[in-house]
């Protein structure tokens, strides 16, 4: 199987707080930090990056 990190990722990436709940105020959760969660953030900024680029190239 390829991608099997980014994959472990994707399903087990978890936010702490009321979000579980029904309470979608972003700006007060944080994500928990476990194996999935540094998978997850290296491809959030790697998006993230690579769209700042694209939209400063034109």
């Amino acid at each position: 199987e390829e991608c099997v990190e980014t994959i472990y990722a994707a399903r087990n990436y978890k936010w702490k707080g009321k979000i579980e709940e029904g309470d979608w105020n972003l700006e007060n959760e944080k994500p928990e930090h476990n194996r999935a969660s540094h998978m997850a953030d290296a491809i959030r900024y790697g998006i993230y990056s690579y769209e700042t680029n694209r939209a400063s190239i034109g």
